[in-house]
Order: C-alpha cells, then sequence, then structure tokens
C-alpha cells in the first residue's frame, strides 16, 4: 500500500489485486502456483503477456517476488488485506451495529 501510494497507483494496484483475486479463484489449487520459469528467471504468465489486460509493473513485481520466494499460498490473506487498507483509504470505516430486533 505504501509503494502505491508513493507511486500515486493506490486505485490501479486495487484494479489489479481484483484480476488476480478472480484468477486465483479460477486456477485449481493443484496448477495455482506451479508457473514455469522463462530464460529471465520470472513466471510466465497471462499476467505479463495479455497486452489488453497488462498488471501495473509494481503490482508484476509484487507477484514476481511472492512467487520466487514460494509465498503464493499467501497471496488471498495480501490481497484481502490490501482490501482493508484500500476501504480505509477510501473513507469506509467498519463498524458493529446492535438493534432491539431482528
Amino acid at each position: 500500500m505504501d509503494l502505491a501510494a508513493q507511486s500515486q497507483s493506490i486505485e490501479a494496484v486495487a484494479e489489479d489485486l481484483d484480476l488476480v483475486s478472480m484468477l486465483l479463484e479460477q486456477t485449481p489449487t493443484s496448477r495455482r502456483f506451479s508457473v514455469p520459469r522463462t530464460s529471465a528467471s520470472r513466471p510466465s504468465t497471462t499476467w505479463s503477456k495479455d497486452p489488453d489486460s497488462r498488471l501495473q509493473r509494481l503490482t508484476l513485481n509484487f507477484l514476481f517476488v511472492m512467487i520466487d520466494h514460494n509465498r503464493g499460498r499467501f497471496l488471498p490473506k495480501i490481497i484481502g488485506r490490501y482490501r482493508q487498507l484500500y476501504r480505509v483509504y477510501q473513507g469506509y470505516q467498519t463498524v458493529d451495529v446492535t438493534v432491539a430486533q431482528p
């Protein structure tokens, strides 16, 4: 979130992470993080190859680091936390409401 704020791309990264989250949900668990390597030692992903759905460089680098260090399994939790921070950034607050009737 800090890096996205520094590069003034908080909204763009949030959109990227929504796309990544959707792709993770559609990918079978057994194949989710078994990404083939290219000669440049970076994962060869559809995210970096499809010109119509390119991710922000910041998002892409983050994904590469996570995969390079075998931390891909933490992506759903990290994306969830980014969403929480993004809602706070937008001014939303979480509240508990108690009512007398159901």
